[in-house]
């Protein structure tokens, strides 16, 4: 999907999408070229499950249900939720990576990598973890595990340095079994709109 580019460190590593093979992408109905998640055991949901990018049908399939398990989704209809995905897939730096219920084709586990271009260590990308969710019936089958793996895959993949996430203090133990260790201090700014 990408050319590659030097990143941190000199090796030759696959570049975020240009906003021309992101549109390719979204025609293509994924948020990101599928070939670029990873097939590590370890990164794969069991049995009835399948991983893959976020969809432009996962509106219908219920993604904005999973994110409500995490969080306010505010005011999302369909017409506004299709305009953050176009607009994500022309900015080539996010990926959602999602897991399908293959018996239902809904949606039960989501989570997404926002690529950071750094001027410190030599120009470097910084992988950011965000909005990791299952929906309760599905908890318990280790597809939050499975997605981690694979936004830490992903995060390699497009030359990231590092991957860092935020989180409450009640999963800091799940997050350091997946190679996560504590660096710091969360703090947030919010802003009325």
């Amino acid at each position: 999907m990408n050319g590659y580019g030097y990143g941190h460190g000199g090796s030759a590593v696959p570049q975020p999408a240009t906003s021309a093979t992101a549109a390719a992408s979204a025609a293509a109905s994924h948020l990101f070229d599928p070939s670029l998640l990873s097939e590590a055991a370890d990164a794969q949901p069991g049995d009835g499950y399948t991983v893959r990018p976020l969809a432009r049908s996962d509106y219908a399939a219920g993604h904005c249900g999973v994110l409500a398990d995490l969080t306010d989704v505010g005011d999302m209809d369909a017409a506004t939720w299709a305009e953050v995905f176009d607009e994500m897939a022309a900015d080539g730096k996010y990926y959602v990576v999602v897991v399908e219920e293959d018996a239902t084709g809904m949606v039960v586990a989501s989570g997404t990598l926002v690529v950071e271009r750094k001027f410190i260590h030599g120009g470097a990308r910084a992988g950011h973890i965000e909005d990791i969710v299952v929906v309760e019936a599905a908890r318990g089958l280790s597809l939050g595990r499975v997605i981690i793996e694979q936004l830490k895959a992903l995060s390699v993949v497009v030359g990231c340095y590092k991957t860092i996430l935020d989180c409450a203090d009640k999963v800091v133990g799940f997050y350091g079994k997946l190679g996560f260790e504590v660096k710091g201090n969360f703090m947030a700014a919010y802003h009325d709109h």
